[in-house]
């Protein structure tokens, strides 16, 4: 084994380490040392054509200091302790062909009851496209098979991708449970198409060590990868690729103090789009962490729904519109255009040479949908939590994730037509916070619309009492922080709400631009990768973005300025995980949260935490003089200190004492973004990017 050499910081005893060790030197090696991760697991083994890399259960992440947000409205005082929200987990077996043909997984059973048969369709009710419910309650099994089912956890939704794995690749069969499983193990029969059957036992015990985040570069040539340990300092030893050792081509931040250990992984090859790759931390004990995820170029994506109302063919609407979003640093168009100008607009040959010269993509429903050629992603669905209340026959409590399986079905059916495009689902605020982290695992891109301002309103309406809970936007970065651990390590996209309601007596202000802003700063804190607005179309109840009201317009603007902030930031935010890095010390009323962007980089995002929010706007006190001390991680050197601003970059002052860092941010209006490096060129990079994107479009929104 051959490292580099340690660095180590001043009175600190932390090291910086960047591991770099030869390849096992075979491909038969690896896969002989990958397969001791599953040794235990596999009953035959040694006549598989499947190879087990791993087999494990993943149970959700509980966090308790967001609970008294979901609970529902009661006579009952704000600070008394909630009732934990049940939680349940994910199942995972990582597979590899080793067979010369390719094999095909038809069904999964658990302690030998099949999931095909026991996750059955409903035809009760039918939903609008493709939505289908499916539940164990609609099943035609014996009752004592359905209640063995509910025994081990109760199983919600599966999926095999790939259901046919060629040669030589990699898969993953993913059970969703409602309940965490009891004893200390399932045992797993993968049944495949040649009538063979392997069998699988899969421990119950909750994996500590996980893949936090995979990202990639916008050429596919380079993974960021991001691991937690169950302790600090506690760092992989070996990385692997779809079995194979690849560490020799790795690089491996550790630090004593986190249990985050990011590793920038540069392959002898750029990974095809959109192939499936299964990610393996192996630590010096064996312990695995481990996930699969396709490879999407990376792209910071700022969007935004709805579009200027207009009817029947007018190019001039779509054009203008198109123009106009692109003048706000927006640069992808959600579904839900509610504007036939525009959408016509988006058909035409104009509109489609427009869009791909301003560089606006969109995301559609299915391949080929409003004349769209090569989409960001497709839209699996939008809140289908909010229909899995619909579902009759389930048991209350037992609704949602009802949707997943036909969803998971329908995605099945898209990369069938379409290999190559993403795949992106909403999630609402129903059956919070059980419904994120039911339906998490299954888009290549998951998405939460945390509205803030209709949950102030539902406070101040339904029960004063609790107006309290929501007089900061912590919802936001709650909601963020829970779909983000349920969605790892794919991508988290986040929705903002854009609008004033008008409605009677139930009428309620919309957003403030300082709100927006410190919405946005939540969730990127919490580790989304691209966020969208709803939305912009001017009418009732939701007035919107687009109206010509001055709190609109005000407002409007503030989107186009973060968007050129966070745009510019986008590089670094889209290959960047969330680090729990703790503050030595910090000026009062500061929220501070620390993004590791790979080895050479650290995101810090500032908040003003001196304000509050009511019926009548926003409350908020500028920090004077604020000051944030921390010990950076042991695999930054820290050349280069500078913050990302809407109007560009800027040289931040600070100071390297006895190996705590110590920035001086002035005065905190509302936001600060801030960037510590090693690379001295880091910031001619971005500054040099900014002006050839932004800086036009600032000036115009900076000017009366």
């Amino acid at each position: 084994m051959e490292r580099l050499p340690q660095n180590r910081l001043p009175a600190t005893g932390r090291s910086l380490s960047f591991c770099a060790m030869p390849l096992i030197r075979t491909c038969k090696t690896a896969l002989c040392a990958a397969a001791l991760v599953a040794q235990a697991l596999v009953t035959h083994s040694h006549a598989a054509p499947i190879q087990v890399l791993a087999a494990q259960h993943r149970a959700d992440v509980p966090f308790p200091e967001f609970e008294a947000l979901w609970r529902k409205a009661s006579a009952s005082a704000t600070n008394a302790a909630p009732k934990p929200a049940p939680t349940g987990g994910y199942v995972h077996l990582y597979l590899r062909n080793t067979n010369r043909q390719p094999v095909v997984l038809e069904d999964v059973l658990l302690e030998g009851i099949s999931l095909k048969q026991a996750i059955a369709e409903t035809l009760e009710r039918k939903f609008k496209k493709h939505l289908r419910a499916n539940s164990i309650y609609f099943s035609s099994l014996a009752p004592a098979e359905k209640q063995k089912l509910l025994d081990l956890g109760e199983p919600v939704w599966w999926r095999t991708d790939p259901k046919t794995l060629p040669s030589g690749a990699v898969g993953e069969v993913l059970v969703r449970l409602r309940k965490d499983p009891p004893g200390t193990r399932l045992n797993c029969t993968l049944k495949l198409s040649d009538g063979t059957a392997q069998e699988v036992a899969i421990p119950t015990a909750n994996v500590a060590e996980r893949c936090a985040d995979v990202c990639f570069s916008p050429g596919l040539d380079t993974a960021w990868l991001y691991f937690t340990g169950s302790e600090n300092g506690r760092a992989p030893k070996r990385i692997l690729l779809d079995g194979v050792d690849v560490t020799a081509a790795c690089k491996i931040g550790t630090d004593a103090h986190l249990n985050l250990a990011p590793v920038v992984l540069s392959p002898p090859h750029a990974f095809a789009p959109a192939s499936l790759h299964c990610f393996q931390a192996v630590y010096e004990d064996g312990t695995p962490a481990i996930a699969t995820t396709r490879a999407f170029p990376a792209d910071f994506v700022y969007g935004l729904w709805g579009a200027k109302r207009g009817q029947g063919d007018d190019p001039a609407v779509g054009r203008a519109f198109l123009q106009e979003i692109v003048a706000h640093n927006i640069n992808l168009q959600m579904p839900g255009i509610g504007s036939p100008a525009v959408a016509s607009f988006y058909k035409s040959d104009e509109g489609r040479a427009l869009l791909q010269k301003l560089g606006v993509r969109r995301v559609v429903d299915s391949e080929g949908k409003g004349g769209t050629e090569h989409p960001y992603a497709y839209y699996l669905a939008d809140e289908p939590d909010a229909a899995d209340s619909r579902v009759p026959g389930a048991p209350s409590g037992h609704q949602v994730g009802c949707l997943a399986q036909g969803l998971a079905g329908w995605s099945e059916e898209l990369r069938r037509q379409d290999p190559v495009t993403p795949h992106m689902l909403n999630v609402d605020y129903t059956f919070p916070p059980v419904n994120w982290r039911m339906y998490g695992q299954l888009p290549d891109i998951f998405a939460a619309d945390p509205y803030y301002q209709p949950r102030l309103r539902e406070a101040f309406a339904k029960s004063p009492e609790r107006a309290q809970l929501f007089a900061k936007a912590t919802y936001v970065f709650a909601e963020a922080a829970i779909s983000k651990s349920a969605c790892e390590p794919r991508p988290l996209h986040i929705m903002l709400y854009g609008n004033r309601y008008e409605k009677g007596a139930d009428s309620f202000r919309g957003p403030t631009p300082p709100e927006k802003r410190i919405e946005a700063f939540y969730a990127i804190a919490a580790g989304a990768k691209g966020l969208s607005y709803w939305w912009y179309s001017p009418g009732k109840p939701a007035v919107g973005l687009g109206a010509k009201e001055p709190d609109a317009q005000a407002l409007w603007r503030e989107v186009g300025l973060i968007g050129a902030e966070l745009r510019t930031a986008g590089p670094l935010i889209t290959r960047s995980s969330p680090l729990a890095l703790p503050m030595t010390a910090a000026s009062p009323r500061l929220w501070v949260k620390t993004l590791a962007a790979g080895l050479d980089a650290l995101l810090v995002v500032v908040v003003n935490d001196d304000y509050t929010n009511d019926r009548a706007g926003t409350n908020i006190k500028p920090v004077a003089n604020a000051r944030v001390k921390f010990i950076p991680p042991a695999w930054l050197e820290t050349r280069e200190v500078f913050e990302i601003l809407s109007t560009g970059t800027k040289d931040l002052p600070h100071n390297s004492r006895e190996g705590q860092l110590e920035l001086d941010l002035g005065t905190v209006d509302v936001t600060r973004l801030v960037v510590i490096t090693s690379d001295p060129a880091l910031r001619q990079s971005v500054q040099k990017d900014y002006e050839a994107h932004f800086a036009t479009n600032v000036s115009r929104l900076l000017t009366p």
